[in-house]
């Protein structure tokens, strides 16, 4: 199962007086990269996080994308919206362009070998009139075509597939990888169910829920062509996603309800929960 992470980061923090909730500090680290290094961990291929440019730096690597929902703080329905939009920029083209251009760059590639091998049998016959010449540019030539070789089968990377599924996580759960490991194993089963697993109209969804039996849908795993099919109907009723209720994205799908462990799934929404995972402003986000 080829997975990639959303992480939504783009609250507005009201019942924190404004304090970017993304930057608080926990242990050293901001929430946000704590939810990035947890879903890169947990094996996602890119991450694209959802949130303020004053976000950005992120993770060093290149697999980790910022973007913006429209309207900024439109809710985590638009977020989602927004990095599914990103996730879809990253995925390669068609497999079948993408097998065409692999036959079009090794039907290059051979040309370019007949053409280099019977340049370099011409030029030896020319140059049999003298035996070290001939041998001095049987060097040179054979040299020439190494190189041009190498330069020929030179080229860029395939891009990574599209992925068959999504985690989306809310950076304000500083204890979710814990979660990870079960939810990523619910998930890879749920992708293989009858009536909801990849290949269905149904969709499915592997879903943390809490000691006390609540769903928390901002920790979960999405199959990816249930959930953007569900985002692309629901942008296009009356206002839209901006503001929409995340669980109206959710109706009719197979979710499969995930047992995690105690603390994995709260989240800091005030300085009381703030509080309980020592949380405190980061100094260089503050207002």
């Amino acid at each position: 199962m080829l997975l990639d992470a959303i992480v939504l980061a783009g609250g507005r923090s009201s019942r924190l007086g404004g304090s970017p909730k993304a930057e608080l500090l926990v242990e050293g680290r901001r929430l946000v990269d704590i939810a990035v290094e947890a879903a890169l961990a947990a094996g996602c291929r890119r991450v694209v996080v959802v949130g303020p440019d004053d976000l950005a730096p992120l993770s060093p690597t290149a697999t980790v994308t910022l973007t913006r929902e429209d309207p900024p703080f439109g809710g985590p329905a638009a977020a989602l919206a927004a990095g599914l939009a990103a996730v879809e920029a990253l995925a390669p083209r068609s497999d079948h362009t993408a097998r065409s251009d692999h036959t079009a760059r090794s039907e290059q590639t051979t040309r370019s070998d007949h053409i280099a091998r019977s340049d370099h049998i011409a030029r030896s016959d020319h140059t049999t009139r003298s035996e070290q010449t001939a041998r001095s540019g049987h060097i040179t030539r054979s040299h020439h075509t190494v190189r041009s070789d190498q330069t020929t089968h030179s080229g860029p990377a395939e891009p990574p597939a599209a992925p068959d599924a999504l985690l989306v996580l809310a950076c304000d759960m500083p204890g979710a990888a814990s979660a990870l490991p079960a939810l990523l194993d619910a998930a890879r089963t749920a992708s293989r169910a009858p009536g909801i697993g990849a290949g269905s109209d149904a969709g499915w969804a592997a879903m943390a829920v809490d000691h006390d039996g609540r769903r928390q849908p901002l920790l979960a795993v999405y199959g990816l062509a249930a959930i953007s099919a569900r985002v692309a109907a629901r942008s296009g009723e009356p206002g839209g996603l901006e503001g929409a209720p995340f669980r109206s994205l959710l109706d009719g799908l197979g979710i499969t309800e995930v047992p995690v462990p105690a603390g994995s799934s709260s989240d800091i929404d005030t300085w009381a929960d703030a509080g309980r995972f020592h949380a405190h402003p980061n100094p260089v986000g503050a207002p």
